[in-house]
């Protein structure tokens, strides 16, 4: 049986092809997420990114290695046992949507991670306070993180928990009981919010 349609049906279900065949990205929501953004006058780190540690903060913008653009963010350890250490940035979050948060990692060939050196990936949710309601925790890497390439770590299809407003989203190095060593590299952050 042979159907027609009419000229205006052909063209939607042209549109819609065109839009399926070219698979709309979605928005990255992470800001500066390839570091290109230079530092503030005074600073060495990158703008909209804040760090934190438990002592020495080793943590810098290098150029070499880089995955794309021109720099990179190296988080090196401090060779104290547990001791943390990070970068994040803080969005605003919607109760009840879907997040998903990543970011490419490569263990530094220059200085490999070593002893009880870990890396993990972690939100933190927020209430209207500023309070943490709850945290999602990536699997850690560890020194098995290749060094000859890139690989990305997720944390896919996060649920913000009712009452959240804000998050942290946050890479991390923590050294555990033993202390650790060596450093890791880590570019192109992506945060994307899920179609519902």
């Amino acid at each position: 049986m042979k159907t027609r349609q009419g000229r205006n049906g052909w063209c939607i279900a042209g549109v819609l092809l065109a839009l399926v065949a070219t698979g709309v990205a979605a928005e990255n929501l992470a800001p500066n997420s390839s570091f290109e953004d230079p530092p503030a006058e005074g600073s060495s780190f990158p703008p909209h990114w804040e760090q934190f540690s438990s002592g020495q903060e080793n943590i810098m913008l290098v150029s070499y290695d880089k995955r794309t653009g021109h720099r990179c963010i190296l988080m090196k350890a401090q060779k104290d046992p547990n001791s943390f250490k990070g970068i994040l940035f803080k969005r605003p979050v919607v109760a009840g949507e879907r997040y998903d948060f990543s970011a490419w990692i490569k263990n530094n060939h220059r200085d490999s991670m070593g002893g009880t050196t870990e890396g993990l990936l972690v939100i933190e949710w927020k209430d209207a306070m500023g309070e943490e309601i709850s945290r999602n925790v990536s699997p850690k890497w560890d020194q098995t993180m290749p060094r000859l390439r890139w690989t990305r770590v997720f944390l896919k299809e996060m649920v913000a928990p009712e009452g959240a407003e804000t998050a942290l989203f946050g890479i991390h190095l923590v050294e555990d009981h033993l202390g650790g060593r060596g450093s890791y590299l880590v570019d192109d952050v992506e945060l994307v919010l899920r179609s519902r």
